[in-house]
């Protein structure tokens, strides 16, 4: 069982930094974006 909680929580330190890098590509995109070239 304790097998299964560390495979799952790997998964999670994953998704979390995967999610993380899309935001971080997202913010910047946008902020490249903007005319003022960001705040």
């Amino acid at each position: 069982m304790s097998k299964h909680r560390t495979v799952f929580k790997r998964v999670d330190y994953y998704l979390f930094g995967f999610a993380a890098d899309l935001v971080r590509f997202y913010l910047h995109d946008i902020t490249k974006s903007l005319p003022e070239g960001g705040a």
